[in-house]
């Protein structure tokens, strides 16, 4: 059975790029344009990893992370955080909602290698 990654962001060109990409690697994917609709499909399957922007309509990605990491059985699903707002790919000490961080624009393979790493 394939591992499940769930992809969140508001911006459709970016979350098919993830999303094909990442089904060509053999992943399952299910897609959400912002966090409020990412919650209620994390009530209805279980991920194995997820990615999300920060800036997105109804629920951001700061409350959507938060929200996940307060959940007894979602709290250690791995998280990486793709947003315009970071400036690199380093982790920001003040965010620690997340495993991993990288900025827009973002390598594919790196992102790849991210979903690999969390995902051992």
């Amino acid at each position: 059975m394939p591992q499940h990654i769930l992809v969140v962001d508001d911006d459709f060109d970016i979350v098919f790029l993830i999303s094909e990409f990442l089904k060509k690697q053999g992943f399952e994917v299910s897609i959400a344009s912002d966090g409020q609709e990412a919650w209620e499909s994390l009530k209805k399957s279980n991920v194995d990893l997820i990615i999300a922007d920060l800036t997105m309509p109804k629920m951001g990605g700061w409350q959507f992370t938060q929200k996940i990491r307060e959940d007894k059985i979602l709290a250690k699903t791995p998280i990486i955080v793709l947003s315009g707002l970071l400036e690199s790919d380093s982790d920001p000490e003040v965010f620690e909602s997340a495993n991993a961080y990288m900025g827009k624009p973002f390598d594919i393979f790196k992102l790849h290698e991210k979903v690999k790493s969390l995902l051992k």
